[in-house]
């Protein structure tokens, strides 16, 4: 304790609390995992891009097209596609979830639990799309180079907005919870349609217009990438619910509910304590608040319960 604890045992304490307080533990756990969910959302999402490229560029000239893709377009992708959006990412809110998951293994590599597979295969539906988009333009007649840089940049953005979560839907998060990465996508989108209508920029980068036809094609084939990592989010969800045996997970508690296993005769601490309990859905904590004694006043009860879940925040992995 770094209040009422001695300078001896705060000097050999590995954790030292500077308010005493035990809750500030669980807060301490919540930020830590947001910030490696986050790092773990941000190399998911730039090795995903990176990847596409690379995909594009070794499979290209295997299909007779000669350069898919220019310095300056790469360069530009890289910046642009990947900076900004990446930085939002980076200022993504904790997941509801957060602290219902178990602690992951000290060991365990930011690559586990199926991140480089993600990478692998989003970043080779990428590729292929654009890809595709581009032997068909070539085929065709089109500006297939202009439609591949577009197409890659498309993809990436929709990617950003999908990985957000690796197993809620955006649908469900919404924007409102990261508007910075919503304005930050629909400017890099403006901007980076604005590239293929500005004289100067078509010079840059050795850019075509795209008709409104071939406009409206890159911008469906583009949203692929976002699809599939829902599609892949679905299935995990669907694999976890069947996992769980019937009658394995507590039904969600209501205040009421919360309030009669605390026990109407306890007083006001107890209650107020339950209602805090409403958010965690835990039927332990409930449980093991009967056991508490009864004579605990408000803000030891508030410690007891911390006590308890970060006793179970730091049980050992299944």
């Amino acid at each position: 304790m770094g209040q009422a604890g001695t300078e001896v045992s705060k000097q050999a304490a590995d954790m030292v609390l500077a308010d005493d307080n035990f809750a500030t533990i669980v807060k301490a756990v919540r930020e830590g995992r947001r910030i490696y969910d986050n790092l773990r959302r941000f190399v998911r999402y730039g090795l995903t891009g990176g990847s596409a490229e690379i995909w594009v560029m070794l499979a290209a000239p295997l299909f007779g097209l000669p350069l898919a893709l220019l310095p300056a377009q790469i360069l530009w992708i890289n910046l642009v596609t990947h900076g900004l959006p990446g930085l939002a990412l980076g200022v993504e809110q904790a997941e509801p979830d957060t602290m219902g998951r178990p602690p992951r293994r000290p060991g365990e590599s930011i690559f586990a639990r199926g991140l480089w597979q993600h990478v692998l295969a989003m970043g080779l539906l990428t590729g292929t799309v654009s890809l595709g988009l581009g032997i068909w333009g070539h085929a065709t007649g089109r500006p297939w180079q202009t439609m591949i840089f577009t197409s890659l940049a498309l993809l990436q953005l929709g990617n950003a907005l999908a990985v957000r979560s690796e197993r809620q839907s955006v649908f469900r998060l919404g924007l409102g919870s990261n508007r910075f990465l919503g304005w930050t996508v629909l400017g890099t989108l403006l901007v980076q349609l604005g590239l293929l209508y500005w004289p100067p920029a078509q010079t840059a980068l050795d850019l075509q217009p795209l008709t409104l036809a071939e406009l409206a094609i890159v911008l469906v084939a583009s949203t692929t990438a976002f699809w599939a990592i829902e599609a892949e989010k679905l299935v995990s969800r669907l694999r976890a619910s069947r996992r769980i045996p019937p009658g394995g997970r507590a039904a969600p508690l209501r205040p009421v509910e919360a309030d009669q296993c605390a026990g109407e005769t306890e007083g006001a601490p107890r209650s107020a304590l339950a209602l805090a309990l409403r958010d965690h859905n835990d039927t332990f904590l409930v449980k093991s608040l009967q056991l508490a004694p009864a004579n605990r006043t408000a803000p030891t009860l508030k410690t007891h319960w911390a006590q308890i879940h970060v006793a179970r925040l730091f049980e050992c992995c299944p």
